[in-house]
């Protein structure tokens, strides 16, 4: 754990809800956790519209963000719902509408070199977004917090079969 800095949530984290509207049966939620100082996640929080009492969650992180978990990932997402499970997609620190470039090179090297700077790492800092929402689906009264599970996915292409290693 000291390799990777600070990875201590704010398990109070305020969340600001911006909007929230219903489409096709599901509940769905726009909202922004203050994870740090300066520091805001936005996420999307999916739920059946019509439930009563608590749901179990599946929080999912992707590199490419929420937009394209949601993209590549639909009907899953939506066969989850519809089995009463509420869904929440968070662009931690770096991933999704928070990556500053998404290229590769000199110019994508800016947050984790800060980070370093900092004592932290990008993977730290990741975390640490990643364990402020779970604290936040946890406080929240309808979700129930024995029935939190991650979702880490990857819609990178597989490697080609006929590849050749050296």
């Amino acid at each position: 754990q000291s390799k990777l800095g600070d990875i201590e949530p704010d398990r109070q984290a305020r969340a600001q809800t911006l909007w929230s509207k219903e489409i096709a049966g599901i509940a769905v939620e726009g909202l922004v956790l203050d994870t740090e100082p300066g520091i805001q996640v936005p996420l999307l929080l999916l739920k059946p519209a019509r439930t009563g009492g608590r749901l179990p969650v599946v929080i999912g992180f992707a590199q490419q963000g929420k937009e394209r978990f949601l993209a590549e990932r639909g009907a899953d997402l939506k066969a989850l719902l519809d089995a009463g499970v509420a869904v929440c997609l968070p662009d931690v620190r770096g991933t999704g509408e928070t990556a500053r470039d998404n290229n590769r090179g000199p110019g994508a090297m800016g947050l984790a070199a800060t980070e370093l700077m900092l004592g932290n790492t990008m993977l730290g800092a990741r975390i640490k977004d990643a364990r402020a929402v779970f604290a936040y689906m946890a406080r929240r009264p309808d979700i129930d917090v024995g029935r939190i599970s991650l979702w880490g996915d990857s819609f990178a292409p597989a490697n080609p079969e006929n590849i050749v290693p050296y």
